[in-house]
């Protein structure tokens, strides 16, 4: 007897997951780099202040954290 293909256990999926575990995996690291750039740009980097960054290394932490952080809009 022939093997049905609808039923054969190498075919078979994987359950779908909707992506969430690779969401959070790749949320959770861009917001990791985020803090890493920030901790840098306060302690290695020269720090900020009102006006921004004191050098052109703590101005390109200060982008990348703003962009990698999240924020909250204020109403």
């Amino acid at each position: 007897m022939p093997a049905n293909p609808y039923h054969d256990d190498a075919r078979r999926l994987a359950p779908y997951d909707g992506g969430a575990r690779q969401l959070l995996q790749w949320g959770g690291s861009m917001v990791g780099v985020g803090v890493l750039c920030a901790v840098l740009l306060v302690t290695v980097l020269g720090g900020y202040s009102r006006t921004g960054a004191s050098t052109n290394t703590g101005w390109l932490a200060l982008i990348v954290a703003l962009m990698c952080l999240p924020a909250e809009d204020c109403c």
